[in-house]
Order: C-alpha cells, then structure tokens, then sequence
C-alpha cells in the first residue's frame, strides 16, 4: 500500500508538472495578445 502510494504522488506530481506548463504557455500567450492590443 506505501509503494503504491508513493508511486501516485509520484504519477500526480507529473501530472501537475505538465499541467502547470500548460497554464503557464496559456497565460504567455494571453500576455502577448493582450500586449499587442495594449500597445496599439
């Protein structure tokens, strides 16, 4: 049951890694759009 465990937080930390990129490129990518609109 512990190495099991252990092996979940080990697939969510991944999960949560890959997750947290996504939202990361996808509030990037909201800068950049927002800050064209701003500039013009």
């Amino acid at each position: 049951m512990k190495k099991n465990q252990k092996n979940n937080d080990k697939e969510w930390k991944i999960k949560n890694e890959k997750l947290e990129m996504k939202i990361t490129a996808y509030y990037q990518k909201i800068a950049r759009e927002t800050s064209i609109v701003f500039s013009a």
